[in-house]
């Protein structure tokens, strides 16, 4: 069909026919269409596509205007096509079976509209109802247009999101996270909330504070309540929280599995909570008792707000690390212009059933048996470096492709801080001095697995990270 791999933006599918588009050789992510998609960044498909199934629908449908769900679970008729767009692409491991395979939130509150503050941008209608925040202008703010800004002064400021949503019940049953950009100032009191969901006080909560914004500004704390009894999930010492950080809270469903309910958090694209807390989210029955505060406390004795918030998420379902680190830097808005189209011929021909398997052996490692001796410097992972032959770490060919989403400085603040997002090590026997001389391992790396972080090694003349493999094969500790 003269499609190049990663390429597809948009489609045109004829009336009777259904494509499942595959992120890769028939696995991964999917995308099941019976009609035109002008634009796939609107289903975060763009530019990802790597296989494709096309089915014949029996009897033939006439083309709808708007294109099905995710994941249909309709049985495909007899006649089917397959095809690969490329050789065969690199191996992907998903980080939980759970995570969310779209982008699109269940609530999403952007802040951007002076006269609709509360307006939900997901297109599902939970808006928030506005008590007293203003709008604030885009220069002070982190996305878009604008931001909602909370004063501590004179009547309580505060919203509420809508009500229907229930929760505890989403937690259990897909999962959920909170994502936001937020800050707060010394003008507000002990305890302030950055939100607070929950059916009154010490009523099946679920909230971020911060306990003393006037005298330690360095401190905030995640709270549930497990009915009526108080989990601090954790504490956080290392944030000025009078500057803008994003905040995003994760909490696997209560399924049964080893991750059931538990909960992961990032702060500034930088896991901080790995699995640190398990403990399930509670439903709030009575809707009428439900209060899903953003900026204050459900406690009457707890201080005001004094501050801002911008593109507030909800999800149904656990992110990746990938689409964390999507969130933070804003790429999740790519254009779709031009678009790469393709359309679907109404008949087709075959395609090859096999393809070329992936070599066997893996590449050599240097035997020089020195110690190392320095550790690299501090510098952009995409620094240019000396034009000798670089060195093949990876174990398997499909490694090659793994990118570290860090820079060396914020894996030494990673570890400065005692987060458990890395792991790093010096080479021993397979050290190169001055060029390959320490290892570092990643748990939020794409290339991960639940609990197996994907490790590096450094190259100190190009300051770039070097795929190797995956912690438990390479058998670091």
């Amino acid at each position: 069909m003269g499609i190049s791999n990663d390429v597809l933006s948009s489609i045109k599918i004829p009336s009777g026919l259904q494509v499942e588009l595959f992120e890769h050789e028939y696995k991964g992510r999917t995308l099941t269409l019976t009609s035109d998609v002008l634009c796939l960044v609107d289903y975060n498909f763009n530019d990802i596509t790597t296989s494709f199934i096309i089915t014949a629908l029996s009897p033939p449908t006439t083309q709808p205007q708007t294109t099905t769900a995710l994941r249909t679970t309709t049985t495909p008729a007899p006649t089917t096509t397959a095809g690969l767009i490329s050789t065969p692409p690199p191996l992907s491991f998903n980080w939980s079976a759970h995570h969310r395979e779209i982008f699109q939130p269940l609530v999403w509150y952007t802040f951007d509209d002076p006269n609709d503050l509360g307006k939900d941008s997901s297109g599902n209608g939970y808006n928030a109802t506005n008590h007293g925040a203003t709008h604030d202008s885009a220069a002070n703010c982190k996305r878009g247009q604008g931001c909602v800004h909370f004063s501590a002064s004179g009547a309580q400021q505060y919203m509420t999101m809508d009500s229907r949503l229930d929760l505890g019940s989403i937690q259990q049953t897909s999962g959920i996270t909170v994502s936001f950009w937020g800050y707060m100032s010394a003008g507000s009191g002990s305890y302030a909330r950055f939100f607070d969901f929950g059916g009154g006080q010490s009523n099946n909560n679920w909230l971020v504070a911060v306990p003393e914004p006037a005298t330690d500004q360095r401190l905030f704390q995640v709270h549930s309540y497990h009915g009526a009894s108080n989990v601090i999930v954790d504490s956080y010492y290392n944030y000025m929280i009078s500057i803008w950080h994003q905040f995003v809270i994760s909490i696997y469903p209560d399924d049964g599995s080893a991750l059931a309910n538990k909960w992961f958090i990032w702060v500034d694209n930088v896991l901080v909570c790995d699995a640190c807390e398990t403990d399930r989210l509670y439903s709030v029955s009575n809707v009428a008792q439900r209060g899903w505060y953003l900026a204050r406390s459900h406690w009457s004795g707890d201080g005001k707000t004094d501050g801002g918030l911008d593109d507030f998420r909800v999800y149904d379902g656990v992110l990746t690390p990938s689409q964390v680190a999507q969130l933070y830097t804003d790429s999740v808005t790519v254009a779709c212009s031009p678009p790469a189209t393709t359309s679907i011929p109404t008949t087709t021909t075959p395609f090859p059933t096999t393809t070329t398997p992936f070599p066997t052996t893996t590449t050599s490692f240097p035997t020089t048996t020195s110690m190392p001796t320095t550790t690299p410097a501090g510098a952009s992972p995409l620094e240019s470096g000396p034009e000798e032959p670089m060195q093949v770490w990876a174990v398997y060919p499909a490694y090659i492709t793994c990118r570290m989403l860090y820079t060396w400085d914020q894996v030494n603040q990673g570890q400065r801080a005692r987060v458990k997002s890395f792991r790093s090590g010096g080479l021993g026997n397979l050290m190169i001095a001055r060029k390959y001389e320490v290892w570092v391992c990643s748990y939020q790396d794409e290339c991960a697995k639940p609990g197996n972080a994907f490790c590096y090694v450094y190259d100190e003349q190009r300051k770039l990270f070097l795929p190797w493999g995956l912690q438990e094969d390479l058998m670091l500790s």
